[in-house]
């Protein structure tokens, strides 16, 4: 790998994550940023042939933190535990550097606290229907090492979410990101296990936070 490879990879995975929205959308900018630019002016060319993409499906597990609005006497989402599914598809133009386009669902319960002070016999807080579904793209750097692959990415696009459930209904479509990685080890020759990570950035009821989702599925080369 030459100082060009090396330099890339260490700048999706060391980059810091802040917590304002603003600088949310400068880490995701220098993301692409980077990504693109390793792609047009890399020098040199890694002499081993790798695939030229992979499709990945999997089970995927997303630890949802609780969502309070802002504004006076608005309900409360809390913690939730989400299963479901992810799936992506990568198109390599170099051995190392990919198109990647990660969709994404999971579903599951959380606990809403209702603003009861005007509700006779509210009932609060109570269990609702809770589901959220992404749609990223981005740049995926990624080296082989004999049967493992370990690569790191930066996605964005849009996140869906929604809860509904005993009279409450609210949902949001917002800006969305993935900064992460994983490793994908070679089962065969054109199917590999993949163990995937990523810290995911979402807004609902009016509060972005970072999400936690774990992925593990197989990964089918072409």
């Amino acid at each position: 790998m030459n100082l060009l490879h090396m330099s890339c990879l260490c700048a999706v995975g060391t980059y810091p994550v802040s917590n304002g929205m603003t600088k949310s959308l400068s880490i995701s900018r220098f993301i692409l940023a980077v990504g693109f630019a390793c792609l047009f002016f890399a020098p040199t060319v890694s002499a081993q042939k790798l695939t030229n993409g992979n499709f990945y499906f999997g089970y995927s597990y997303l630890r949802s933190g609780s969502f309070s609005s802002s504004t006076p006497f608005s309900p409360s989402i809390g913690n939730s535990n989400l299963n479901g599914w992810d799936a992506s598809l990568e198109l390599k133009f170099i051995p190392w550097l990919g198109a990647v386009a990660d969709f994404g669902g999971n579903y599951g319960t959380a606990r809403v606290t209702l603003v009861c002070e005007v509700i006779i016999n509210c009932q609060s807080p109570v269990s609702v229907d809770r589901r959220t579904h992404s749609f990223l793209f981005g740049p995926r750097l990624s080296v082989r090492i004999g049967k493992f692959t370990p690569f790191g990415h930066g996605l964005v696009g849009a996140v869906h979410t929604s809860a509904n459930g005993f009279g409450f209904s609210h949902s949001d479509t917002s800006f969305g990101s993935a900064l992460g990685g994983g490793l994908d080890y070679q089962l065969v020759k054109s199917i590999s296990l993949r163990l995937q990570t990523d810290d995911m950035r979402m807004t609902f009821l009016d509060h972005t936070q970072n999400e936690l989702r774990l992925s593990a599925g197989l990964v089918f080369h072409f």
